[in-house]
């Protein structure tokens, strides 16, 4: 990760997930330790920060991939 940061010239985009899946279990993804390091005042985050993850029922989740694939004209496999 520092080699990152001292490569960055004008900004660096760091990202995490929420959670994650590993087999049948969910796993808690943490930001970066690095992040604690930097000033606060440096930081910018973008999106939801929060620490509870939103869950998104199978069916919501087959709805917005229809949605994309008809954005880019593909047809949906059922």
């Amino acid at each position: 990760m520092y080699v990152y940061i001292a490569r960055a010239e004008r900004s660096l985009q760091i990202s995490y997930c929420n959670r994650r899946r590993r087999g049948k279990d969910w796993l808690v993804g943490e930001p970066s330790r690095f992040l604690k390091e930097m000033p606060e005042e440096d930081l910018l985050y973008a999106g939801v920060h929060t620490d509870a993850a939103q869950t998104v029922s199978k069916s919501e989740g087959m709805d917005k991939l229809a949605m994309l694939k008809a954005m880019l004209n593909k047809p949906v496999a059922e």
